[in-house]
């Protein structure tokens, strides 16, 4: 009998294996809680990329176009053509949209920017390009140069190229650094993947190991068994004493070679009969059983002695 059955305590193999069974869907779930983490941090990720890369292409779309403010301001009032006027206008009317998206994406990260500021650069840079338009429109041509000459135009474009620098330099910032600790997450996950599957291996293994050296025992078990009941059945046969081996309900489950020979019966002939079939006056079926129990309890009583049914031989003697 195995290990552990002999006490009706659970072995260390059976421990092993109740371990394992309960231990690897619960690693297993881990494991893909894990994974589906890593691929929602990895969507994530690609999220930040387009949007960051959009920031910055819309940083420098809105610096763009207050360039073509600035030069369309400049030419016309320089060279009094029109023609100057036609990007002058067209990026004034396309700097608010680019603003307003540029607010959608933006976080607001950059160490002294932010969108409200440049909003408001922005408005005044299209203020003071207005005053000027308007007087050289109006052919007051020595006020707008007056106007140019005083340097407010450079200072806010200067201002201007300064916040979008900014705001693009925290941009590239920010964006590493959150690279930085998905890489970080990627690789704590990859390692805590691994020790998982790792201890499940182990775990594997150790149940694999004790459920090998349990069917071991059973098998050694068996054959002890099996050995056991040969000789058991060995000494049976061998005995020269008639023997029988009844169940409790008197029925002859099998009967020795002596038994045979003073009966006179083959064993096929009586096994599976009742025991009734053997006696010199058989008692009827149901009183059967009474007659073993009152016969048991004798033994018990009367231990050692010996007693003396008269029985019947197949011949009828």
């Amino acid at each position: 009998m195995p290990e552990g059955e002999k006490s009706g305590r659970p072995s260390l193999r059976a421990i092993l294996n109740i371990i394992a069974l309960a231990a690897v869907p619960l690693i297993l779930l881990f494991v893909n809680m894990l994974l589906t983490r890593e691929f929602d941090n990895s969507a994530a990720l690609a999220k930040e990329v387009e949007r960051s890369y959009e920031t910055r292409a819309q940083l420098q779309t809105v610096l763009s176009l207050v360039q073509d403010v600035e030069t369309g301001q400049r030419g016309y009032i320089v060279t009094g053509d029109p023609d100057f006027l036609d990007p002058y206008e067209r990026a004034g009317r396309e700097l608010g949209p680019a603003l307003a998206r540029l607010g959608q994406l933006e976080r607001g990260s950059a160490p002294g920017a932010s969108i409200p500021e440049l909003v408001q650069l922005t408005r005044q840079k299209l203020a003071f390009a207005g005053s000027a338009v308007r007087l050289r429109v109006e052919g007051r041509r020595d006020e707008a140069f007056g106007l140019m000459a005083e340097g407010r135009g450079k200072e806010i474009m200067d201002a201007i190229r300064a916040v979008i620098g900014r705001m693009d330099a925290a941009e590239q910032a920010e964006f590493r650094q959150r690279a930085r600790d998905a890489d970080n997450a990627r690789l704590y996950a990859r390692g805590l993947a691994l020790a998982l599957q790792t201890l499940l291996i182990l775990l594997l293994v150790a149940g694999a190991w004790a459920t090998m050296r349990s069917m071991a025992a059973r098998r050694r078990a068996m054959e002890s068994f099996r050995d056991l009941s040969a000789r058991q059945e060995a000494i049976f046969d061998a005995a020269k004493d008639g023997m029988l081996i009844l169940n409790h309900d008197g029925i002859i489950e099998s009967l020795n070679p002596a038994a045979a020979r003073m009966y006179g019966y083959d064993a096929a002939e009586v096994v599976g009969e009742g025991v009734e079939k053997l006696f010199e006056t058989a008692p009827r079926r149901e009183e059967v059983q009474t007659f073993l129990k009152r016969l048991q309890a004798r033994r018990k009583e009367e231990f050692g002695r010996v007693q003396e049914f008269p029985a019947r031989r197949s011949d009828g003697t």
